[in-house]
Parts: C-alpha cells; structure tokens; sequence
C-alpha cells in the first residue's frame, strides 16, 4: 500500500477499480481503514467495496492506525513504521508462494530510516528480506529501458563505487532480465560513461579507461552483447530511437532524467535478481497532494499490470545465478 500518509493508498484504490483489474487477483497488504477512507475521498467506496466482496481484491490487515496516524500529507512514526511492515508481510508471501508478484507504492525513505530501518530505499530492504545479495533496478517502458549501477548514494561517493566487478555483475543482470522477462535472446545494452563526454581518454576523468571498459570488454567475453562506454548525453536518445535494447547507467540521477524525460508515469520500476516479480511505479510519496484527488493512478496501475503479465516468465525459473 506503500506510505498510509502519502499517494499510495489512493493509487491503489483507483487502479483496483480500474476496470483491467478485473483481470487479475490482487491482495492489498496495508490498512483497511485507510484504504477505505482513500475510496471514500474519491467517491470510489462503491466501486472499491465490490472489488472486494467479488474477491478480485483482498486486504491483508497488517495495521490499524489511527486516523490521525495515517492523515494525507502529514507522516506519522507510526506510519512510517507501518510501511515497512507491509512490504516484510508481502514479500514473506511472496517467498512461500501465496502470491505470484509484487507491485509496491512508494514509500518514504526518510520515514523508513527513522523508524530505525536503515536502508536506503525499497529495493535493498527487499533484497535483504529475499535473501540475495545482487540486485539492479529496472525502468522499463515502451521507448527506454535502464538499469542502474548505483542506486541510492551520495553522487560524490559514486566514483569510489564503481568497480570493474560491480559493473559486469549489473551487466548480468540486465542481460538476463531481458532474456527472462522481456524474451530477448541477445539484447544490445548500451553502457553511459560517467564523465562528460565520454571521459576524452581519461582527460576528462579516469573512470571510463580505468573501470567501465574493461567491465564491457569482461561482459562481451561472456557473450553479452554490450558496448560503451557511451557519452551520456546521447546514449539515452540513441536507445530510444531504437539503437540499444538497454541502457546502463552508472548512478540514479542519471537514468532517471532520461526515464523521466520520456514521460512521468510512463515506466515500470522492475527489481533484477530477487527470487519473485517486483514492480513499481516511478513516483514518490507526493505528500503535497494526498487527498486531494489530484495523483494520477496510471503508473500504479501500469506497475501492477506489469507484475502479472511477468509473473509467469519468471515462475519456476532460476534466472539469476544460471
């Protein structure tokens, strides 16, 4: 359900009474009575009430806040509590087979970490309740796909991170994800520079010649069919223009202007590597308009569409390791 206080108890109730939900069997993991006072601000009780009787929708009651523990716009402790509590209920389902998928609403980082759960975002909270060690996010949508190196890091500690090893580990990843999920045997993954321009040969930065090409060249021996390092200011209208399957980013600030550039709302956060399907949608809390009716529900919607259309690709599979 994401954060109580944020957008996504509204985004969740407006795209289970989105009329492709009927498609699928969705369990919220949350509050009820917060979902039920999101449906009710929105003149969607009716509608969210059926969902729920016909059984396409069910709530796992996993907290009982008080109203003004879970009011729009203003985070509460308890609340920031709470939403960590929902994603370890989700995901112990998730491990034992009760759900095929994950679709998460944002959460609160800050939130998270003041409740004394110090992870700095939802994808190395989950990775630590799967049990796996390597992890990458995806942004996949209809023009551009990325994946991230770095994720939730200072930019001036992103230099010290890069490594020959971490790269070619990321590159994996990407590679096996699009075979898996999206059913591209040899996809051409395009790789960013960190340094403008390239890095002029190391005259503008050492990182390209030091760390990024050798970790191309190790990924090609492998038979991944990656090139770069690329200037970033290029590589990203070059893959939306059809030139890569996959862009590699080198930090998150990076991927992100491009993804976002392409259109708010219109990519799918996929975590790479975890044992389940995890998606989400590419917004924040928003606490500045919970409540009032102004959240656009089509990313969540498009997050949860994505879950069960790849759930299957990745039941019974292995991708990760093999």
């Amino acid at each position: 359900m994401g954060h109580p206080s944020g957008i996504g108890p509204e985004v969740v109730v407006k795209s289970l009474c989105d009329a492709s939900a009927a498609q699928m069997r969705v369990v919220v993991f949350g509050d009820a009575a917060v979902l039920e006072r999101a449906a009710a601000s929105r003149g969607l009780s009716r509608r969210f009430r059926r969902a729920v009787v016909s059984g396409l929708a069910g709530i796992v009651e996993v907290s009982a806040l008080r109203e003004r523990e879970s009011r729009p716009g203003a985070p509460s402790e308890a609340g920031s509590l709470a939403q960590v509590d929902y994603i370890k209920e989700a995901v112990a389902w998730a491990l034992d087979g009760r759900v095929a998928a994950l679709s998460t609403a944002p959460i609160s980082k800050a939130g998270m970490q003041t409740g004394g759960c110090n992870f700095p975002g939802h994808t190395e909270l989950l990775a630590r309740l799967a049990g796996v060690n390597d992890t990458a996010m995806m942004f996949a949508g209809r023009r551009l796909r990325v994946v991230l190196v770095t994720t939730h890091v200072p930019l001036s500690d992103v230099p010290a991170i890069l490594t020959r090893e971490l790269i070619l580990r990321r590159l994996r990843l990407a590679a096996r994800g699009m075979r898996v999920l999206f059913r591209s045997p040899r996809p051409r993954v395009g790789v960013a520079a960190l340094n403008p321009h390239g890095g002029e040969d190391g005259r503008i930065g050492r990182e390209e010649v030091r760390v990024i090409a050798p970790a191309v060249e190790a990924a090609r021996k492998e038979g991944i069919d990656a090139s770069g390092p690329h200037p970033a200011d290029t590589l990203f209208f070059a893959a939306m223009r059809g030139g890569f399957d996959l862009a590699l980013a080198m930090y998150h600030d990076q991927a992100m202007i491009a993804v976002k550039s392409a259109g708010i709302g219109r990519s799918v956060n996929i975590t790479l590597g975890l044992p389940f399907v995890r998606t989400s949608p590419d917004h924040g809390t928003a606490f500045d308009i919970a409540a009032k009716g102004r959240a656009d529900a089509a990313g969540m919607a498009r997050a949860i569409r994505a879950a069960a259309g790849l759930a299957p690709r990745l039941c019974g599979k292995d991708p990760w390791t093999a």
